[in-house]
């Protein structure tokens, strides 16, 4: 009787073991939902300059911003100092994913707005 749950044990354990290597190889479970983030595609038009702000003080501020410019659903940004930029509120502020080429180079997928946000930010800018 006692073997018999030691075994029911031992093949519990690989189960596990197998689905964890399975779910990690392929990828199953996707990304979790994200919490308090900005949904960019239901955001209005003229909001987008408030939001603009924000993504300038996500990227450094103004000064450290060398240029933005859009390709497609992403917004393409070189600054002066990489390590000034805070990935974490570029995601609240509702990027899908932020792409580091280098310290001084990122690209921020945004998705349809990419090109509205670009144009909202480079106004913020020449002024």
């Amino acid at each position: 009787m006692e073997s018999a749950k030691g075994l029911y044990i031992v093949i519990g354990i690989i189960i596990l073991v197998v689905v964890f290597v399975i779910v990690k190889k392929y990828a199953l479970i996707t990304k979790l939902k994200r919490v308090n983030c900005i949904d960019l595609d239901k955001v209005e038009d003229k909001k987008l300059l408030g939001i603009g702000k924000l993504y300038i003080k996500a990227l450094g501020g103004e000064r450290n911003i060398i240029s933005v410019d859009t390709c497609l659903t992403r917004i393409r940004v070189v600054v002066k100092n990489g390590d000034l930029i805070d990935e974490k509120r570029i995601a609240v502020l509702g990027a899908k994913k932020v792409i580091r080429l280098t310290n001084e180079k990122i690209h921020i997928v945004l998705g349809l707005k990419a090109e509205k946000l670009e144009k909202a930010i480079n106004q913020i800018r020449e002024k």
